[in-house]
């Protein structure tokens, strides 16, 4: 009896019947494949991004630029990023002392022009930072090598040592001055700005949705048969 009852229970799946039953489909199951792939296509086209310029300026920094400085003027040059037309990131190149500047925009003439309009002002922050920096370090080095002669001198070299301090004093004392004696940063721009075209592949997108459309079409029927079959049971 309970044998008779597990063989009422058991569904017996033909794969002959299976094959059979996808090919009486299979005008289905090619439509549902085409449909995917060809949604997959036109998802690929509108969602596609259109063609850009970038321009990648850069700001070569004196090269005795500590580490530190370059990350400092990194981070003052990120303060106009969104508020700078066109300018969207800026980093150190790899074991240097140069900032790159990045612009991005879908006109090339418009790029340049913000390009060039924005690199002064930011060279001129990075030059009064680091001017700022490497005259605070010249005078506390000074300030060591003066010390050093006093001690060395005694109190009758002290005449000579105010002297010194006070032509050096003369020979830095305006912004100009300090600007042929510290390097400032150099802007270096290319010719033109490069044209990025969105990398799209339609092959392997239409390819991928045609193999789930097949999929879920043969699934689909697959699963239509074994209902059936667990019906008559």
């Amino acid at each position: 009896m309970e044998e008779t009852e597990k063989k009422q229970d058991e569904v017996e799946i033909s794969l002959v019947e299976l094959v059979e039953e996808l090919k009486r489909c299979w005008r289905a199951v090619v439509a549902v494949t085409v449909v995917c792939g060809a949604a997959a296509a036109v998802y690929a086209y509108a969602t596609l991004a259109p063609v850009y310029y970038v321009y990648d300026a850069r700001l070569q920094l004196p090269l005795n630029t500590g580490a530190w400085q370059v990350n400092t003027c990194i981070e003052i040059l990120k303060n106009d990023l969104g508020s700078v037309p066109g300018f969207v990131s800026v980093w150190q190149a790899k074991k240097s002392s140069v900032l790159i500047l990045s612009f991005r925009g879908l006109e090339d003439s418009e790029l340049k022009v913000q390009a060039e309009e924005y690199l002064p002002k930011a060279k001129a922050k990075v030059d009064d930072f680091l001017l700022g920096q490497q005259w605070a370090d010249f005078e506390r080095s000074t300030l060591k090598e003066i010390q050093r002669d006093m001690a060395d001198l005694g109190t009758s070299g002290e005449p000579k040592v105010v002297t010194r301090l006070a032509d050096l004093q003369a020979i830095v004392a305006t912004k100009s001055a300090r600007t042929n004696l510290f390097p400032p940063a150099r802007i270096i721009m290319p010719p033109t700005p490069r044209r990025i075209e969105p990398s799209f592949n339609l092959g392997n997108n239409v390819m991928v949705a045609g193999l789930g459309g097949l999929i879920l079409g043969c699934g689909y029927y697959i699963i239509c048969y074994v209902y059936k079959k667990m019906a008559r049971v």
